[in-house]
């Protein structure tokens, strides 16, 4: 049985090479000839130009470098209202695990991001390492709290929940560090990080896993 990342590439369906075909016209329409978006429109441009697989691995870093520049002049409101007009246009696109995230709430976002660590870190020990019961069953827990983490609103993310799953990068660690060696995992920890905030740097809610692999990098 694989253990594959929450954050892998999602497979390319014609439904997508559609949407990824239109969807640079969406954002640069958002734009709307905006000051300062010099760099972005290159990025944009390099994007138009890349074949539909590269599309598909570079949007989610695009998308995130779109928010931070709309939030530099738009409101809550504006880049809410953008989120629904992106959902009701490209459906396939918003549906992906990596962009869903984008419509949960804060809390929502907190939990679902840290998953995503999570994830990324244990299935990358048990591939160079191997499947200890142990690992599969912190595995399969982190997928149980993806789940709740993206579950309907109207449902409740308990805070006890939420504070368990942002504690859980330490506590890994803790476990990993004393076998592993703290260097590698550091080394890991950081470059599973670096991966995930060229995806959601301009999501406020990512503050916390910044915050949290602070911490861990000053005490160890």
């Amino acid at each position: 049985m694989p253990f594959d990342s929450l954050i892998k590439s999602p497979n390319l369906t014609r439904e997508l090479s559609i949407e990824l075909t239109d969807v640079s016209d969406f954002i640069s329409d958002q734009l709307n000839g905006q000051t300062g978006t010099e760099l972005f429109t290159e990025e944009l441009e390099e994007f138009q130009k890349s074949s539909t697989k590269l599309k598909l691995h570079s949007f989610f870093m695009l998308y995130n470098d779109f928010e931070g520049l709309l939030l530099q002049e738009e409101d809550d409101e504006q880049l809410s209202r953008m989120r629904r007009e992106l959902r009701l246009n490209f459906p396939y696109l918003s549906s992906q695990d990596q962009m869903s995230v984008y419509y949960l709430t804060s809390e929502r976002q907190m939990c679902a991001i840290s998953c995503f660590f999570l994830s990324e870190v244990i299935s990358k020990i048990m591939d160079i390492h191997g499947q200890s019961q142990r690992l599969k069953a912190l595995y399969d827990l982190v997928q149980e709290h993806y789940i709740t983490c993206k579950s309907p609103a109207n449902e409740q993310l308990t805070p006890i929940l939420l504070e368990e799953v942002m504690g859980m990068p330490e506590g890994l660690f803790k476990i990993l560090s004393s076998s592993l060696g703290k260097n590698w995992i550091l080394n890991l920890y950081q470059r599973t990080f670096d991966k995930l905030q060229t995806h959601y740097s301009n999501l406020a809610s990512f503050v916390h896993l910044q915050g949290s692999m602070e911490e861990i990098f000053a005490a160890y």
